[in-house]
């Protein structure tokens, strides 16, 4: 599983991880060690999108852009001769909103061409109910305050949530990322895309994505093939721990065509 053909030539391969909101590099390298695990000995890449280059997006989007022409710098310095065939697998709408912010300068970048996309728990639209979710998990995740501190500290998250999405014209973003996003699988480029989730993620519900892969099969001109494994029993991005042997078997399915 080292090399790949594309238009006729051998072209390298990198796969670049893209974690959730609250990620931390200790889980970031699990990963890498399950792809090296099914044969993927290749170059594989880690990025954590920054919290407050989330949180900052509606109102400067400074911070995002430093995040993409940094990840765009490292895959261009990596030993890998050109074209480089890329996996892209994210995490949580966190890690889709940067990857579907990403796959457009890729696909501009005759350097790369991104054939797989991998989904995991994700995506969703924003919803003052998601946000509040993700943002009182991840502050568990990185929160040693005491319990009646925290009982506080989520009401204010819960206010906090809502208004991010009303005041910062969220929707908005959303809605330019997303179209974005389609652009990119009407491409030649993009072949495969894997959506995997959770039947029981209170966080990002299976319905949103089966909504997400309906959408993308009836675009116009479409070119990529769109699967899905929506049946793990797992809390959000947490799919690899409850079931290893099905999900390596699924990405290892899309990773071989």
């Amino acid at each position: 599983m080292s090399q790949s053909r594309s238009h006729g030539n051998v072209v390298n391969r990198i796969c670049l991880l893209i974690g959730w909101l609250g990620c931390r590099t200790k889980h970031m390298k699990l990963y890498e060690t399950q792809y090296k695990r099914i044969g993927y000995h290749d170059e594989i890449v880690s990025f954590i999108p920054s919290t407050h280059g989330l949180l900052l997006l509606p109102i400067s989007n400074r911070k995002r852009k430093s995040e993409l022409h940094s990840i765009l710098h490292k895959l261009q310095n990596t030993q890998h001769s050109v074209p480089m065939e890329i996996t892209l697998h994210a995490f949580s709408n966190n890690g889709f909103w940067f990857l579907a912010q990403l796959l457009p300068k890729l696909i501009q970048n005759s350097k790369f061409y991104p054939k797989t996309i991998i989904l995991d728990s994700a995506p969703a639209l924003v919803s003052s109910d998601i946000a509040v979710s993700a943002f009182e998990s991840y502050f568990k995740m990185n929160s040693r305050t005491n319990e009646m501190l925290n009982h506080f500290i989520m009401e204010f998250i819960q206010k906090l949530s809502s208004n991010w999405i009303e005041r910062f014209n969220v929707k908005v973003i959303e809605n330019d990322i997303l179209h974005g996003f389609e652009k990119c699988l009407q491409s030649k480029q993009c072949k495969n895309v894997l959506v995997m989730g959770s039947r029981s993620d209170v966080v990002i519900k299976v319905d949103h994505m089966k909504w997400f892969i309906k959408k993308w099969k009836e675009l116009d001109s479409i070119h990529v093939r769109i699967d899905s494994c929506l049946e793990f029993d797992a809390p959000h991005v947490d799919l690899f721990r409850s079931n290893p042997e099905k999900y390596l078997r699924c990405i290892r399915s899309v990773l071989e065509r």
